[in-house]
């Protein structure tokens, strides 16, 4: 999917959605995906030269590209992106849980477990991932149902999800130690992985500044 200005529009907001297969003659995707996360991410930049756009391939009217962007695709996005996050969490949840119990010290016997300040950090990650997830949970009740109020829910619990996510990964590398730099326990991806969110657009950033003006009577754009 990809947006353009519509012809003869006054303003950048005036675009239209279209979509192209990639096989499709003058598309031109430029290498592959090769990032520091996301490793399953077939994102890549894409040229488009000497082709046209046929009235088939329009996904809205001339002129609704943004219209489309905020009321379907921005929601559906942000609920789905945070989903991810989630996942993300409760894998680093029950990698560390897992580390925990299985990992100790010969000289005497003992569990990582045993650590209370380990437990600790088990116990705040945990806490977190459900008070997000919670967040969530009404969101998609809310979209269920909407009414004026269910954009910023949507927001929020994006913007939740994500700082959530480099939280719980952040102290799952923490509990784990040196081991969670070694890629058989798992962490160290979903550490990673939880670094894209932050930077996808809408960005955290860009979520805070939408919720600001929302909450204090300004327009989103």
């Amino acid at each position: 999917m990809a947006s353009a200005q519509a012809p003869g529009a006054q303003s950048a907001l005036e675009s239209t959605l279209y979509w192209l297969p990639r096989t499709q003659a003058g598309v031109q995707p430029m290498g592959r995906f090769n990032g520091l996360g996301l490793r399953g991410n077939d994102s890549a930049p894409v040229t488009f030269e000497g082709l046209s756009v046929s009235h088939d391939n329009l996904l809205t009217a001339h002129g609704q590209g943004l219209d489309c962007m905020l009321r379907v695709t921005l929601p559906w996005f942000s609920v789905g992106t945070a989903a991810m996050a989630h996942g993300l969490c409760l894998a680093a949840v029950a990698s560390t849980a897992t580390h925990l119990q299985g990992a100790g010290f010969t000289h005497s016997g003992t569990q990582l477990r045993d650590l209370p300040n380990l437990r600790t950090r088990l116990a705040e990650m945990s806490v977190a991932t459900e008070q997000s997830r919670a967040l969530l949970g009404h969101t998609l009740r809310e979209l269920a149902v909407p009414d004026e109020a269910t954009p910023l829910w949507v927001l929020r619990s994006r913007m939740a999800a994500l700082q959530t996510a480099l939280q719980v990964t952040d102290l799952a590398m923490k509990a784990c130690g040196g081991a969670a730099f070694s890629r058989h326990l798992g962490v160290e991806r979903v550490f990673r992985d939880a670094r894209a969110g932050w930077v996808m657009a809408p960005t955290v950033d860009h979520l805070a500044d939408f919720l600001g003006r929302a909450l204090t009577g300004l327009p989103l754009l």
